[in-house]
């Protein structure tokens, strides 16, 4: 399993407008409804966040409950939303499960692969030659296009920084390598 480390310069409880919230960080709308969010990066004139759904677990320290990513969330980068008011709650980390054996095979878009699935496509690679592998975001909500999905790189290149949102065809050949799920830390609210 591979793990991300974010290092930000946010502490939890700032509050800071929507804009300035970088990749790594868990927050809510001050004036929300306390849906949180995990901010990825902007693309193509939108901010796009992991939505995060409560879930309810007995024995844990923070008290019952834990928050997963059900999926991504792409919000317009104009100022109504850029500027509003923000609450840092924690940060995230992405964590990577490998399959034993990745499905390897033509998929079209009625079967595409599930969100949160590790993908690699063809001719997509390194500067060392190795396969990059990218973390599936869903269809692409940005363009209202269901024959492309937005993924977010989770390998780098000599050339770019990470985070990096790239569109790739839904239909085509790719192997799906495992599951990536976040990992997220918060500071109990007083």
């Amino acid at each position: 399993m591979f793990k991300s480390n974010i290092v930000s310069p946010l502490n939890v409880g700032d509050v800071v407008k929507r804009e300035t919230i970088p990749f790594g960080n868990v927050f809510d709308y001050v004036s929300g409804n306390g849906t949180r969010y995990g901010a990825i990066t902007s693309y193509k004139g939108t901010i796009l966040s992991f939505k995060l759904h409560r879930q309810f677990k007995e024995n844990l320290p923070s008290g019952g409950a834990i928050y997963t990513a059900v999926k991504s969330t792409c919000t317009p980068s104009i100022p109504k939303t850029t500027h509003k008011d923000c609450t840092i709650r924690g940060f995230y980390a992405i964590a990577l499960h490998f399959a034993v054996v990745p499905i390897v095979k033509s998929w079209t878009s009625k079967d595409r692969p599930e969100f949160g699935a590790i993908l690699s496509v063809p001719n997509a690679l390194d500067t060392d030659g190795n396969p990059h592998l990218f973390m599936n975001l869903g269809p692409t909500a940005i363009l209202n296009r269901s024959d492309e999905l937005n993924v977010l790189k989770l390998t780098e290149s000599h050339s770019h920084e990470l985070p990096v949102i790239v569109a790739i065809p839904t239909e085509g050949l790719m192997a799906v390598r495992g599951r990536a799920e976040l990992e997220i830390s918060e500071q109990k609210e007083t």
